[in-house]
């Protein structure tokens, strides 16, 4: 990285002498005073100031125009005054506007009634109750799928769309499969038709070595 040049401003190295000049005045005098005086940002005072303790005399916070304190005198007038009862005790539940006040029951007009339909993340969702984002919408494959079989979507499966239309809901475009088995089709689309066939024959030549695999090792047990 480039440091910058003439942009920033000088370090400023503590001496003894500095710190000693600092001591003495801080106690009494203003550190956006005392900053200007020694050429520096007032942050850097009071961090010096914090470094070695220093703190304000009972002098400096004596004197209004040091310290901009007062003598509590200003404003008393326009104070809540202890004793004093608000004009809202005993008033629960007061309506100040009740006319722009959303009413009990009211609906907001972006309800939509269960049955909606609407796109996400590339997708028919379908509001299946009165609630908000996202509890009261299911995906529609979904829904539809578990209405057409009567069951729940098992773990680590999903619904596919078998041509790939995900606006194809006629019930035998939908179908379930693991999600890893939706991992490998989607792989496999990616490459050429000759090599998928390759896969394919592999994958069953697998299954076939694996189970007589397994027939073997039994017999031998």
């Amino acid at each position: 990285m480039t440091k910058s040049r003439g942009i920033l401003p000088p370090r400023i190295i503590w001496t003894a002498e500095l710190d000693a000049e600092l001591s003495r005045r801080y106690p009494n005098e203003k550190a956006a005073d005392l900053a200007a005086a020694l050429g520096m940002k007032v942050h850097i005072v009071y961090a010096r100031a914090k470094k070695l303790g220093l703190k304000k005399s009972e002098a400096f916070f004596a004197d209004p125009a040091l310290s901009g304190r007062t003598d509590g005198a200003r404003g008393a007038s326009s104070r809540f005054a202890k004793g004093n009862v608000p004009w809202t005790q005993g008033k629960k539940g007061l309506s100040l506007s009740p006319a722009t006040q959303f009413k009990k029951g009211q609906r907001p007009v972006n309800y939509m009634d269960v049955g909606s339909e609407k796109m996400h993340m590339g997708y028919v969702w379908l509001k299946v109750a009165d609630g908000g984002w996202p509890d009261a919408w299911r995906p529609k494959h979904h829904v539809l799928w578990q209405q057409i079989s009567g069951c729940p979507i098992p773990n680590g499966h999903m619904i596919s769309f078998r041509d790939g239309d995900r606006f194809n809901f006629t019930p035998s475009n939908l179908e379930l499969v693991s999600k890893v088995e939706w991992m490998k089709r989607n792989t496999r689309h990616n490459l050429p038709p000759e090599i998928n066939e390759v896969i394919q024959l592999r994958a069953v030549l697998t299954r076939h070595i694996n189970k007589r695999s397994k027939a073997h090792e039994q017999e031998n047990h």
